[in-house]
């Protein structure tokens, strides 16, 4: 099985003959099931009425640092190395892409049928006057992609080949 490359140039350098993983199925998988476990999590947190409870987002962190760390962890598996630290970030990149799209498009169509949480974001932001679903997932995507960000860069001084 030939595996998917971000960049088929470098494909050799990437990753060895060795690996079936394909870089992309990987990412796409860990992703959606990161991106299952934020939508759960915000049911479980509704079914116990906790959804106004706007601090509890920060449990997003937890859950994209576990898809991250499990994505880089099946590739180190497979290929029985250390992970090169530009696929390593692109993986982990990937996975919050795959994660966070789909998480902040289920949030704004939620929230466009949920006037009452829609209201409690508006007060519990400055800017409440100008805030609506669009606005509100695109900064779910900005604050899951900053955090994906910062969780891979430190999950990859693990991770990484020592040249």
């Amino acid at each position: 099985m030939k595996a998917i490359h971000f960049d088929e140039k470098n494909a050799k350098d990437l990753e060895p003959e060795k690996s079936d993983l394909s870089i992309a199925t990987l990412c796409n998988g860990v992703g959606l099931l990161t991106c299952l476990c934020l939508i759960s999590f915000f049911f479980l947190m509704s079914a116990f009425k906790l959804q106004e409870v706007i601090e509890l987002r920060g449990f997003n962190f937890v859950f994209f640092a576990g898809g991250i760390l499990l994505a880089l962890r099946l590739y180190n598996k497979a290929i029985e190395d250390r992970i090169d630290y530009f696929t390593g970030l692109k993986i982990g990149i990937r996975v919050v892409f795959t994660s966070i799209i789909p998480f902040a498009i289920f949030m704004a169509l939620y929230l466009v049928y949920d006037d009452h949480l829609m209201n409690v974001i508006k007060q519990a932001t400055g800017v409440g006057d100008y805030l609506n679903p669009l606005t509100v997932a695109g900064a779910i995507f900005m604050e899951g992609l900053s955090s994906g960000i910062i969780i891979t860069f430190i999950a990859m001084q693990y991770f990484k080949k020592n040249d």
